[in-house]
Formats: structure tokens, sequence, C-alpha cells
């Protein structure tokens, strides 16, 4: 019984049984495992350049948010239960890339922003991820936002969501857009 998946980092120059991976004995459906990987990126956990680092951070991200001390592990792809009830979530950059050994349905029992804020509730402070776009630290009520703007895209997105890339600030869908050349060199054509 459980609702199990695996989660493994896809690594260019080492065997797939090798990949660093994670165990979920529960809140292994896509609902619960989409959340995870968007609030990773969103701390700016690395992934592919350190995939034991990267699992290393995600278990403590997700082992925050459901608590207790059983159903999560960690360890090489051979070594976990890839028949799982979820099959695997093959990711890369923390974006789900390729799914093995799962013809089921996907299960929707989870709200994707509703568990976003869950997990953030239970890991901002724990991660450090209560600051402003500036670097500054904010002390902030629960629940309150701080609004700022994207500097490619102009949308306005809650400074959480706002990453850094070559010293612009950038929302998610505008974030490793471009390479950190090309950024460069739109931000200049528009500011010219």
């Amino acid at each position: 019984m459980g609702n199990r998946a695996v989660i493994t980092i896809k690594e260019k120059d080492t065997p797939q049984e090798d990949w660093n991976s994670l165990y979920l004995h529960w809140n292994g459906g896509r609902d619960s495992v989409a959340p995870f990987l968007h609030v990773a990126k969103l701390y700016g956990i690395r992934c592919n350049s350190d995939s034991s680092y990267a699992i290393a951070r995600l278990s403590q991200l997700i082992g925050n948010t459901l608590g207790g001390t059983l159903s999560l592990g960690v360890g090489a792809y051979k070594c976990l239960d890839t028949e799982s009830d979820n099959g695997v979530y093959v990711v890369k950059d923390w974006e789900i890339v390729d799914r093995l050994n799962y013809e089921g349905y996907e299960q929707s029992e989870y709200n994707f922003d509703e568990f976003v804020k869950e997990i953030r509730n239970a890991n901002d402070s724990i991660f450090g991820y209560i600051t402003t776009h500036v670097g500054a630290y904010k002390h902030r009520r629960r629940g309150e936002s701080i609004m700022s703007k994207c500097q490619l895209c102009n949308k306005l997105e809650d400074e959480r969501a706002i990453q850094e890339q070559s010293g612009f600030y950038l929302c998610l869908s505008c974030d490793c857009k471009h390479s950190d050349n090309e950024l460069l060199a739109i931000m200049e054509e528009k500011a010219s």
C-alpha cells in the first residue's frame, strides 16, 4: 500500500542505473511531484550540476513538507523500487522530461498552487527564502506578498518567484529561457 514513485536526476555521462534518485512511499502522484520540483527550482537548488546535492536537498524539502521519519529514501536508481505505483519521474533542471514504468491515470487530488503554498509554508524559512529581489532580508507576516516586476517581460510576480540571471531579475517563465549572452544582448537592445 502507498502512492509510490521514484524521482531520478538525468545525468549525461552516467549510466541510468547509477543516477541519483529519491524514493517516495507517499505523495508519488504527478500532482505532488510537480509542485515539489517547482519549489526546488524556485529556491534555486542546483539540479543537474550536482545530482547528489540535488537529491539531498529535494529529500529535505519533501521531508519537511510531509513530516515523520519514514517513507522517503535516496539511492542509486538500480537500488530503488522503480516498478511502483507511479513509476519513475526522470528530471532535468527540475522539469519532468520523461516518465518510465507507468501506464496508469494521473492522480489529481492536489491543487498545484495550494500544494506549492503548503510546501513553501513548511520550507521558506528553512531554505532562507524570505528575501527581496535585491537581496535584503524582509520580515513579512504570513500570507503577505511583495510584488516585483520581471525585467524581461515586465510581468508582475510575487518577489519569491523572481530569479536572478546575469544580474537581471526574471520571472520563472523567463529565467534560463536565454543564455547569459543572449539575455545581455536582449537587455542592451531593450535599453536603447
